[in-house]
């Protein structure tokens, strides 16, 4: 069971077990912190603040003012977010489409309040909705996530810094492909075959995951270094 400051986390809601289990680390690292997790890599940037806030979140799971039939970390996420700020930020975080009933009890929230959130975030262009059998399915828009994502970028860091990050992650890369000798995250999962040892594929299959996430990183630094001076430029006033 994942823990954390000797917490247990497997009642966390997800969108904030990832963060968590950084958590340790930026709290040595309060800014740029680089992380190698779960399949996932991606470069993170944890204000003073965020961390704050989760570190009440768990340390809240105990408290001795929490109620009996509600965690001490649900009634401080409640208590510290509205209930549209918790519906955005469990469905910003979906891996895959989400009911709104699923939704909302993540973001414990009503399932009528959470449809009505979520039908403004589908406006705002946050999200995609999809009608299936089972009813509207919700995710994050790709291209808003993207455009979000360089945008942090941008704001959080210069373009040297940006330069840089994007350096280290394409010698992880091509360190991947000589560690490996193959081109791509898909040959490295195709030489995954019968005669190789269990612990072997297992360390495969996980670089390959690494790698997948690390170009797309790279590709995220890339569009904010080439595109900086636009995105950075400000409009003069007029006079």
């Amino acid at each position: 069971m994942a823990t954390l400051l000797g917490r247990e986390l497997d009642e966390l809601p997800n969108c904030i077990i990832g963060q968590c289990l950084l958590l340790e680390d930026a709290f040595e690292r309060v800014g740029e912190a680089r992380v190698n997790a779960g399949g996932l890599y991606w470069q993170s940037i944890f204000s003073t603040e965020k961390i704050i806030f989760l570190y009440c979140v768990v340390c809240g799971m105990t408290g001795s003012g929490e109620q009996a039939d509600e965690p001490g970390y649900v009634s401080r996420w409640k208590e510290a977010t509205t209930g549209f700020d918790r519906v955005r930020s469990v469905a910003s975080s979906l891996e895959e489409p989400r009911t709104a009933g699923w939704i909302a009890d993540e973001a414990y929230v009503s399932e009528p309040t959470a449809r009505d959130h979520l039908e403004r975030l589908v406006d705002l262009g946050v999200l995609v909705v999809d009608e299936t059998g089972r009813g509207k399915m919700y995710y994050p828009d790709p291209v808003y996530t993207r455009l979000t994502a360089i945008q942090e970028l941008v704001a959080e860091n210069s373009e040297t810094e940006l330069t840089e990050q994007a350096t280290a992650i394409q010698a992880d890369i091509e360190a991947w492909q000589t560690d490996y000798a193959v081109e791509t995250p898909r040959e490295l999962r195709a030489s995954v075959t019968e005669d190789i040892a269990v612990a072997e594929a297992q360390e495969r299959l996980q670089a390959a995951a690494d790698w997948e996430s690390a170009r797309y990183q790279l590709s995220l630094l890339r569009d904010a270094i080439d595109h900086y001076d636009s995105y950075t430029a400000r409009p003069s006033a007029s006079v």
